[in-house]
């Protein structure tokens, strides 16, 4: 997805350079394998054009065309950088006619179907004096078009050009080229007198990219377009010499080279926010291999009874780990592929995405990687658990309950130590922002302090969920007393068997714990993540267009245009906004009434004042809102005076003072400030009511200025843009609605929550899988005790209550810690990430601090996981229904 927004940029995959006229025979040659259209263009430079009988003319290029050619018009002006959206009009490309842009028509005063003449004059020098000659060449309009210019850094350019019917691209020159008579021959230099600059034929190639470009396979996909790039070359060698044409190479080859390097850091990336699911799958393996080692400790224990020695049995529980990573991994890979095409399409950013891929690859070097790395993983997760239970002496081995899995000893160092580390990052992110008001001379020191914090930002929180929730389940067993309680209604008079069996094995039992809360904790740090983000990108776009509609008329620069959108079917309400300057300041102006009803400011914006209130001070002439670099830079305070110079464009400036009644962050729609460690980059501001100013010294214009718009009820403001910009294309509009969607679009910020929610889909499998799991075998492990239950008269629904108790509890120590430290560490991860990155400059250089959120769909996140891990528990305990009470009584064991 990312690669193609990048590749969208590229309207045309090969351009090919001819001076030959027999283009036919050229675009046939070009048609190769793979190549899915043709196109040829050609030039001639600028020249005059002018209406018989009349004054009026204009100029421009001449582009040569084939009829139809206007379907792929778009991007062949891409091509030569002139940034089109979209050709409406008449094209009617016609021998000996011409398609002029509408403004070229409104300055001719022509229509089509009338006849406009193309001029050239040639100036010599003869020896003695100057000589000239014009010539002329009649046209007939045969089409008018407008043009849907995209705007670029704030400016629309728009080129002087006009099309006409390539095969009259030597009649025009005929008609209009001068030969020299003081040389007598045609002059070959194209800026000498006496010669009109046309350019050669321009071929545009477009390729088959869902065919060529493989995105996860860089190196394959430069091969194919070199190997295309030699295919048009010795294609065009069999109707042209080598040395009459020139390809240029790919733009595509360019971008895959420079994207190689931004896959390879966005792998890293990826790989890193996948740590937590690829720990849980860790933590799971360890378990699952360590139920399963116990269950065969009698298994072992005979082995070595009969003369197994230990090295026999290690390599015995080693080499079934290697068999069954091979096998895990080639199945871990294709469920990975199927889920990740189901989640594609599932995911809110999907109806997006899924239009705009070009497919989910898998490389060979993907492939070894995976299944290596399943190995690797299931060998660590085997080697201590066989390493300790073939350590044990043999009489151990044959007992149901060996004294190595019941007692284990617990050093809280290493949880110390990471609670420690995030104590630490969240201090030190409260010291850099102390320290961050204070004078400039510590900024490099903050500087790096700031890169200390992104650092260890994301492993502060991680660190946090695992130390605290390791320290609450090993140290103590408290916890689980308290939890055990809770579950009586389930377990009834059993309850104490219930918290006795779950403390008998400390470490299984803490590692399901620890996977539950950290698979919790990761799910709640995602969401909020990706539901601040947004909120925080709403509130950034809000600021910086404010309304529905930012009408910029600063070309029109005109007051009175107010009455021209008022004027325009869906326009509700709307206040200009006047920028001035003031001193260091910007001093801005609008309609306080107006204002609030059109944006609307929640509370977020403001750091002092509530926003109704405050904005409606400023209908009091005199009262004005402060922004809050200046309040904070001159140390200006809500009921202080401030007094500045107003400079107007009439060249008169007033001395003013104001009382300050708010401050704040940015007043949506009217401007601002970018941040860094609380120092401003730009002006300080100030917001008045329009009441404020001098008209008279103001007049009816400004050199900037702009309306905010609220739209009427049942009004699409993408229409009412479209009406407006029909009436006046000089205006430039934003509107907040597209606004936001082209942020949210954002591949990157699409695929990070793409791959996010995807890890979390995982994380909540780890968990229900590793709860199913622990109470299916501990049904399993403990088969002749729950036989002895039923043998004494316990029903197979009392010992199925028992086992879900034990799993309710464990499951309820899980979801409080991971539900605790979840919503700590997405807040302090919230804290130190809008500290660290977006509050040094926010989209549209808003400096707005990320306010941490947390909606329902969190809380949904954590509801579904709760049901998943009961449903998981519940179905863990099938495994009663299917014990043999005699079978399982009459094995015997120490």
């Amino acid at each position: 997805s990312m690669l193609k927004e990048m590749l969208d940029v590229v309207p045309v995959d090969f351009l090919v350079s001819t001076n030959n006229e027999s283009y036919d025979e050229i675009i046939d040659a070009l048609k190769v394998q793979d190549v899915t259209h043709v196109e040829v263009t050609t030039q001639i430079e600028y020249m005059d054009f002018g209406k018989w009988g009349t004054n009026d003319t204009t100029y421009g290029s001449l582009y040569g065309l084939r009829p139809g050619a206007e379907d792929y018009l778009v991007k062949i002006l891409s091509a030569a950088y002139i940034m089109v959206e979209d050709i409406t009009g008449d094209f009617n490309l016609t021998s000996g006619g011409i398609v002029l842009q509408d403004y070229q028509a409104d300055e001719l005063g022509v229509d089509v179907g009338d006849t406009i003449y193309l001029t050239y004059t040639s100036y010599w020098w003869n020896g003695t004096d100057s000589q000239e000659e014009t010539r002329y060449h009649n046209m007939t309009v045969s089409g008018i078009v407008t043009f849907q210019l995209i705007e670029t850094f704030g400016y629309v350019y728009n080129e002087p050009f006009s099309f006409f019917h390539i095969d009259d691209r030597s009649t025009i020159i005929e008609a209009l080229n001068y030969t020299s008579p003081f040389y007598g021959i045609p002059d070959p230099d194209p800026f000498a007198p006496g010669y009109i600059y046309f350019s050669n034929y321009t071929f545009y190639v477009w390729a088959d990219r869902d065919k060529l470009i493989a995105a996860g396979d860089i190196e394959k996909t430069k091969e194919n377009y070199v190997i295309m790039e030699r295919t048009l070359r010795n294609s065009l060698s069999n109707v042209l010499p080598s040395s009459e044409f020139s390809i240029e190479t790919s733009p595509v080859i360019l971008i895959m080279s420079g994207f190689d390097l931004f896959l390879m850091m966005l792998r890293l990336v990826f790989l890193g926010i996948s740590l937590p699911a690829i720990a849980l799958g860790v933590y799971l393996s360890l378990i699952s291999i360590e139920v399963g080692m116990t269950r065969r400790n009698r298994e072992l224990g005979i082995l070595k009874a009969r003369g197994a020695t230990k090295g026999q049995l290690f390599g015995l529980l080693l080499t079934e780990s290697l068999i069954l990573g091979i096998i895990a991994g080639a199945i871990g890979l294709l469920l990975g592929v199927v889920a990740s095409k189901i989640f594609l399409t599932l995911t809110p950013v999907a109806s997006y995405f899924v239009e705009n891929v070009y497919g989910i690859y898998i490389s060979t070097t993907s492939l070894i990687i995976a299944v290596l790395f399943s190995i690797i993983l299931i060998m660590i997760a085997s080697y201590r658990p066989a390493k300790r239970i073939t350590s044990q002496p043999g009489v151990e081995m044959l007992r149901y309950n060996p004294e190595g899995e019941v007692k284990t000893p617990y050093r809280p160092t290493i949880d110390i130590l990471f609670v420690g580390i995030a104590v630490f990052t969240f201090a030190l992110m409260f010291i850099v922002r102390s320290l961050s008001s204070g004078d400039m001379s510590m900024f490099a020191f903050l500087c790096m302090l700031n890169l200390a914090l992104i650092f260890l930002t994301p492993i502060s929180v991680f660190c946090f969920i695992i130390g605290v929730t390791r320290l609450l389940t090993r140290s103590t067993t408290k916890i689980y007393d308290m939890m055990s309680r809770a579950v009586k209604f389930i377990t009834k008079d059993l309850w104490y068997i219930v918290n006795r069996n779950i403390v008998r094995n400390p470490r299984r039992t803490s590692s399901v714990c620890l996977i539950i809360a950290i698979g919790l904790a990761f799910g709640i740090v995602v969401s909020s993540f990706m539901e601040t983000e947004y909120a925080n990108q709403e509130r950034s776009v809000k600021g910086m267009v404010g309304g529905d509609l930012s009408v910029d008329v600063s070309y029109e620069a005109n007051l009175s245009f107010a009455d021209n959108l008022t004027a325009v079917d869906g326009v509700e309400l709307l206040t200009p906004v006047i920028v001035l300057t003031s001193g260091i300041e910007e001093f801005i102006a609008f309609n306080a009434s107006a204002y609030y009803e059109i944006v609307e400011p929640e509370q977020f914006y403001f750091s002092e004042g509530e926003p109704r209130q405050t904005i409606e001070k400023l209908e009091t002439e005199g009262n004005v809102i402060i922004n809050r670099m200046m309040a904070n830079d001159l140390y200006l305070r809500v009921g202080d005076t401030h007094s500045t110079y107003i400079y107007y464009p009439s060249g008169d400036t007033e001395f003013e003072t104001f009382t300050i009644v708010g401050i704040a962050k940015v007043m949506p729609g009217l401007g601002s400030g970018i941040q860094i460690f609380g120092y401003g980059m730009y002006s300080y501001q100030i917001y008045a009511d329009i009441s404020n100013l001098n008209m008279t010294a103001l007049g009816n214009g400004t050199t900037s200025l702009k309306f905010l718009v609220k739209v009427s009820e049942g009004y699409d403001p993408s229409s009412v843009v479209d009406e407006i910009e029909t009436l006046y294309p000089s205006v430039s509009v934003q509107v907040l609605n597209e606004e936001l969607e082209r942020i949210q679009q954002d591949p990157i910020t699409g695929a990070l929550y793409n791959s996010l929610m995807l890890i979390y889909f995982f994380t909540i499998l780890i968990i229900t899988f590793g709860l199913g799991l622990v109470v299916y075998f501990a049904a399993v492990e403990r088969e002749h005790e729950l036989a002895g239950f039923i043998a004494r008269g316990a029903s197979t629904k009392q010992v199925s209550s028992l086992l879900l108790g034990e799993g309710t509890t464990i499951m309820l120590v899980g979801v409080l810690i991971g539900v605790f430290t979840g919503l700590l560490g997405a807040y302090m991860f919230n804290e130190l990430f809008s500290f660290t990155i977006t509050n040094i400059s926010g989209p549209a250089g808003v400096a707005i601090e990320r306010a941490f959120v947390v909606s329902w769909q969190t809380l949904a996140l954590i509801i579904v996981t709760i049901v998943a891990l009961v449903i998981a528990g519940f179905v863990g305990t099938l495994r009663v229904r299917m014990i043999k009470v005699a079978k399982a009584l009459r094995e015997r064991g120490g």
